[in-house]
Order: structure tokens, then C-alpha cells, then sequence
């Protein structure tokens, strides 16, 4: 008993003697440095170089500005969209009417979409009673008792979520109201009583890689062809082109010059430090030419001192 007593004071006067001589617990990793708010105080001074370069203060028109995202190419936890954001707000409050910057949140698209529909139908159909105009005082139908048969519009696969049928039917009211009742229209069914055949082709011209790749949206260039066939012989007596334009749907393709950032970082270590160089930049892109038509950056270093250990 005696000596398994004296065993465990010499097991714990050893335990004492190396932690307190022989080994130290080592300190606390030092924090990183507030890379988001140092960049974030940067936006300020950034913005105001953008405002002051050549191609935004020699406008003479508001730059319609495109906001675009930050390329991030470091290994930093920074949220770049909110920088982003950040400069959106700096350019909008401080530029005094010489940027227009459109709007892509997604609380407001929905209603952007709506109201673009809204305005292509409503351009579509202006466009439309000018043609009505144009085919009843044309001299084919001008003074004649004529009886056309609506067929079912042709439209290209490229294009999605088109309704050619109402663009012909409002064609057709449009046709109807115009003229003096001399001309009357025939379901497709009856097309052996018709003098002529009314046929509609939309086709697309130019088209985005969303729409090629089956997108739902009609985002494309495109164009509705109006012909009046004989139904005998199968000739085109008449035609007219509506052209419809992509920009109806998303205004932002108007735009004058596009904002882009990129985040990058290199990172060098030694034993006892750690040193950190971060850049961040804006550029302004042309976007007809893919030019940078100017650039501005800041460029930061920081210095974290490493924990000593000892033994």
C-alpha cells in the first residue's frame, strides 16, 4: 500500500515537471485580416475614379450601364456580389443622372418580363393595323368583294412561347375592321371556297444560345412574313414582313458600356509570417467591341506575424 502510494506522487510530480519545464501550450492562431471590409472601404474610391474616367465624364448621353459580376480568383472569404452591389449604389447616388443602371434582381424581374410582354403586344399590334391599313388599300383587295381563308401560322422550332395564332387573329380583326366589307375571312376548313389563302410564317434570323438551346423565351431576332396565296396554284400574290426585336424583352441589351470586377490574390509564407497581396479591379467593357474602355484597381498587402512555438 505503502508503495503504490509513493509511485503515484512520482507519476504526478513528473506530469508537473513537463508541462510546466518541457512543453508550453501554443498560442492562439492570430485572426486573418477583414478582407471584406478592407476591400468594401475601397468601393468609395474606386467608384469615384470610374465617375471621373474619360468615357463616363465625356458622354454626352447617360451611360446606360450594365452591371455584370466580380470574376473572384482568390481564395478569400469575400462576398462579391455585394461588393458589386456596393459600387451599383456609389455610381447610382453619386453620379448625378450620367449613369442608368439597369435592374437585375430577381424581385423585380418577374415584373420587368410582365411589362416587356406587355409593351411587345401592344407594339406588335400598332404594327399590325399598319399593315391591315396596307393590305386593304393595296390594289389586289381595294374595290373588291374577296373571301380569304386563315391557315395555321408556320413557326421556326428556334422560337418558343410565340402565339402566331393570336398575332394572325388580331391581323385578321385588324384586316376586318379596316376595309368597307368587302372582305370576309373563312375558317382553314373551307379553303376550296377561298379566293385567297391568308398563311403567316415566323422565322428567326438571329438568336441567343439560351433560346438555340431550347429556351422558353422568343429571346431572338425574328420576323413574321404575311402571305396571300392563290389557293390554284400556290403563288404568293402579296406579302408584307413584320420585324420583331429581341430588345423587347430585355432592355438591358440596349446597353451603352458594361461593369465587370475580378478578385485576385498571391499569397507568400515564411516560418514566422504570412503575407497576403489582393488586387481588385472594375473594368467598363464595350460591349459591341468586347474593348475595355477603361480600368481602375486597388492594390493591398497585408502582413500576418505567425505563432512562435516552443519546446
Amino acid at each position: 500500500m505503502r508503495i503504490h502510494g509513493f509511485a503515484r506522487a512520482g507519476l504526478a510530480l513528473i506530469a508537473i515537471g513537463l508541462v510546466s519545464g518541457c512543453y508550453t501550450i501554443p498560442p492562439p492562431l492570430p485572426p486573418p485580416p477583414p478582407w471584406p471590409e478592407i476591400l468594401a472601404k475601397q468601393i468609395p474610391v474606386l467608384g469615384t475614379n470610374i465617375l471621373n474616367s474619360p468615357v463616363i465624364r465625356d458622354s454626352k448621353e447617360p451611360i446606360l450601364l450594365k452591371i455584370g459580376g466580380m470574376l473572384d480568383k482568390s481564395r478569400l472569404t469575400v462576398d462579391t456580389e455585394l461588393l458589386m452591389r456596393m459600387m451599383r449604389t456609389h455610381l447610382v447616388n453619386n453620379g448625378y443622372g450620367r449613369i442608368v443602371v439597369f435592374n437585375n434582381d430577381a424581385d423585380v424581374a418577374g415584373f420587368i418580363e410582365d411589362r416587356n410582354r406587355k409593351r411587345m403586344h401592344e407594339v406588335f399590334k400598332d404594327q399590325l393595323r399598319y399593315l391591315a391599313g396596307k393590305i386593304v388599300k393595296s390594289a389586289m383587295f381595294r374595290g373588291r368583294n374577296v373571301q380569304i381563308a386563315v391557315m395555321p401560322p408556320d413557326v421556326s422550332a428556334h422560337l418558343k412561347g410565340i402565339n402566331a395564332d393570336g398575332f394572325i387573329a388580331l391581323l385578321r380583326d385588324e384586316i376586318a375592321a379596316s376595309c368597307s366589307g368587302n372582305i370576309t375571312f373563312l375558317p382553314g376548313n373551307k379553303a376550296g371556297d377561298a379566293d385567297y389563302l391568308l398563311r403567316g410564317n415566323f422565322t428567326a434570323f438571329s438568336m441567343t444560345d439560351e433560346v438555340a438551346s431550347g429556351g422558353k423565351e422568343p429571346n431572338a431576332d425574328m420576323n413574321l412574313r404575311i402571305m396571300f396565296v392563290e389557293p390554284s396554284s400556290g403563288e404568293s400574290c402579296f406579302e408584307v414582313s413584320l420585324p420583331a426585336r429581341k430588345k423587347l424583352f430585355d432592355p438591358s441589351l440596349d446597353a451603352t458600356l458594361i461593369l465587370s470586377g475580378e478578385l485576385n490574390d498571391i499569397a507568400r509564407e515564411t516560418p514566422s509570417t504570412r503575407e497576403d497581396y489582393v488586387r481588385m479591379g472594375f473594368n467598363i467593357v464595350d460591349p459591341d467591341t468586347s474593348t475595355h474602355r477603361y480600368e481602375t484597381a486597388c492594390e493591398i498587402s497585408a502582413t500576418t506575424y505567425k505563432p512562435v512555438y516552443y519546446q
